[in-house]
């Protein structure tokens, strides 16, 4: 368990990060992208909280069964207390704000946070907890928590990776996640035209997360 956050695998992080560009660059950067590989990255246990310029929060849907319509939520927090010694009694919270769809067409936009989908007027914010979470891998981890959206809970999980960990360039302690999750839009009592705009919401979040 402490493997997932204090002692990832910088080799196995560098090839994540580079791939095959190695390859590509000269000798004297390739024998510096090598060393930086072996080293062990670690970080304290503490509250982490959201780096906003250097995180993102998309959402896809399937638009008649032709297209996975993509948009993104501009405002979003990721509260986390990480527990490094023993990662499943760290615990997640997010809260997005529900005004802040950005489809890049500001006329859908105003329409989506209407009374028909996201009722933002009278639910502002989307909220997540977590209940637990169970490592799968060196640096993979399932989140089980539980989505409130329009006034419902609802369970939902986020299947985790751990991109990085170590410091940014301020010196502060930085874990860096992508995630992503699915829930039904049904089940929180928005159904304008199911079943041909799809009832599954795939969220995919990119974050760094800086030690408070």
């Amino acid at each position: 368990m402490h493997k997932f956050i204090s002692r990832c695998s910088g080799r196995a992080l560098a090839l994540a990060l580079m791939g095959a560009s190695l390859t590509m660059a000269g000798p004297s950067f390739a024998a510096d992208a090598q060393k930086a590989a072996e080293m062990e990255i670690s970080v304290p246990s503490g509250r982490y909280v959201l780096d906003e310029k250097h995180a993102s929060l998309i959402a896809r849907i399937s638009h008649l069964g032709l297209s996975q319509f993509t948009f993104r939520m501009n405002r979003f927090d990721v509260d986390l207390e990480l527990n490094v010694e023993d990662p499943s009694q760290s615990t997640l919270e997010a809260a997005v704000d529900m005004t802040s769809i950005d489809t890049a067409m500001p006329d859908f936009d105003e329409k989506l946070q209407g009374d028909d989908w996201l009722k933002a007027a009278d639910h502002p914010t989307a909220q997540y907890r977590s209940t637990r979470i169970t490592q799968t891998g060196p640096r993979t981890a399932t989140v089980h928590g539980e989505l409130t959206l329009l006034g419902q809970t609802h369970p939902m999980d986020l299947n985790v990776v751990l991109t990085g960990a170590g410091k940014n360039f301020s010196g502060t302690p930085t874990v860096g996640f992508a995630a992503t999750g699915i829930f039904k839009r049904g089940d929180y009592g928005v159904s304008k035209y199911l079943p041909n705009i799809g009832n599954e919401i795939t969220v995919e979040i990119n974050a760094e997360l800086n030690k408070k």
